[in-house]
């Protein structure tokens, strides 16, 4: 599953609580707050540090907060939510290449 933006906090509440089927979760800037519980299957989370719609602080915490499971890159000057997909003009988004490189590292 994958949330952008006013999603993310839907995508990352859902990394707490799966539903049948959901083995790993992305979120691409989450918005500022959400409530959750520690996640308890894979969860990237991927947001650019200048975006003011994304509280970082609340994103390092999800990370302490189940450290073997969620992991936060940051993408600087990258944009927000879907926009952190996108390529640019020297070449492909490096950050859909760390989501690429995600959802292959759950393959058994």
């Amino acid at each position: 599953m994958i949330g952008a933006s006013a999603g993310g906090p839907r995508a990352i509440a859902v990394a707490a609580d799966p539903p049948e089927g959901v083995v790993a979760v992305v979120a691409l800037s989450p918005a500022r707050a959400w409530d959750q519980a520690p996640a308890v299957v894979p969860l990237l989370i991927v947001a650019d540090p200048a975006d003011s719609s994304v509280d970082e602080d609340r994103v390092r915490a999800a990370v302490d907060e189940a450290p073997t499971l969620v992991t936060y890159v940051s993408a600087p000057g990258e944009g927000h939510a879907q926009q952190l997909l996108y390529d640019v003009d020297d070449g492909p988004s490096k950050v859909r290449s760390q989501v690429m490189g995600f959802v292959k590292s759950l393959r058994p």
